[in-house]
């Protein structure tokens, strides 16, 4: 078979691929937008009042969020054709030696050399040989640098250098632990310099970029801060005691490193209330109960902001908004698999 054979056989399969991929799109943009029609021909008034506008203000919000989903997918798509054609022109090339063998068909053509042939000249080949993990990933941390961009990577590199010389990083955990610190001190990073960015370019709308920001960037910029904190103190006690073991309940759960002292207070009072009830348990009733359980605590520093934080880090979301607060419904069975934990961690 001819190189100019061989090359009109891709370009085939290649356009065939593309026409499907269009068909399918342009049928569900043709869905939407009957849809579409039906929804804008119906007969309304305009209303212009401000709960109309925070109305409208509401579904722009759902409209931008739904239009980051569909830029997510398209990064994914691009991501996944771009993967798709890598290998496409590694076969090709495969095909050009002899190595694969193929046959034309209606579409473009199909492969006739065994699967098993075929993944082993991929594997062998130099651009796919060197994604294969080697006995020095994690020392010189090819995954985590992998994953970020080339601007950035000298950047991440020398931090990660940093750490390896601070915590003595030897063993294979001891590097997993150094990546994970560098991986969210990089995305608190993003996540800062996106804050800072838009409120200093927010001229007309600023007020309305701080709340858009402490909605949905700061939540993220406070996940990324508690992780990179914890794994850093797992790093220190690795440092000061190497020979204990570091991954502990606070370091690696879902409460928050603020709840080290007093966690378990708070489930031991959880526990109490859910004796008697599980549904509309307030705060002041959960703080109260807790004092008993505190010890030299201080309970009046523990806010209910925190509490009612901390509920959420444990899994309990089920709420209801009252005059005098939110009330929780908490399950008693959940609140003992807690208390299981914790007692199994013990040392």
């Amino acid at each position: 078979m001819s190189k100019e054979e061989i090359d009109r056989l891709f370009e085939k399969q290649a356009a065939h691929e593309v026409a499907m991929e269009e068909k399918a799109e342009k049928e569900h943009e043709e869905r939407l937008k009957a849809s579409w029609i039906i929804e804008r021909t119906r007969p309304r008034q305009f209303p212009n009042d401000a709960l109309a506008k925070e109305k409208r203000w509401g579904q722009e919000r759902r409209r931008d969020n739904a239009n980051a989903k569909l830029e997510a997918r398209s990064i994914q798509a691009y991501l996944e054709r771009r993967r798709r054609d890598e290998r496409t022109a590694i076969i090709k090339q495969g095909v050009l030696e002899g190595v694969i063998k193929i046959h034309e068909t209606d579409y473009g053509f199909r492969i006739d050399t065994p699967h098993e042939e075929v993944q082993k000249y991929l594997l062998q080949h130099p651009k796919f040989k060197s994604k294969l993990p080697i006995p020095e990933e994690l020392q010189e941390g090819f995954f985590l640098l992998g994953a970020i961009t080339e601007s950035e990577k000298e950047r991440a590199r020398y931090v990660r250098d940093g750490l390896i010389e601070e915590f003595q990083a030897e063993s294979p955990s001891d590097f997993m632990l150094v990546d994970l610190t560098v991986a969210n001190y990089v995305r608190t990073m993003y996540a800062t310099m996106l804050e800072m960015q838009s409120i200093r370019y927010a001229d007309d709308y600023r007020m309305e970029m701080f709340e858009i920001m402490m909605e949905g960037v700061q939540p993220y910029i406070h996940t990324c801060q508690n992780q990179l904190l914890q794994v850093l103190k797992a790093l220190r006690a690795r440092r000061e005691s190497p020979s204990k073991s570091t991954f502990t309940h606070e370091t690696y759960s879902r409460t928050d490193i603020n709840l080290e002292s007093w966690g378990l207070p708070l489930l031991l009072a959880l526990a109490e209330i859910t004796e008697k009830k599980q549904d509309e348990i307030g705060i002041d009733e959960i703080k109260q109960t807790m004092t008993k359980h505190l010890g030299d605590i201080n309970a009046e520093a523990i806010t209910n902001s925190w509490i009612g934080y901390a509920l959420r880090r444990y899994g309990f979301t089920g709420k209801i908004h009252a005059n005098d607060g939110n009330r929780y419904s908490i399950s008693r069975e959940k609140v003992q698999m807690l208390l299981l934990s914790y007692e199994g961690l013990k040392p």
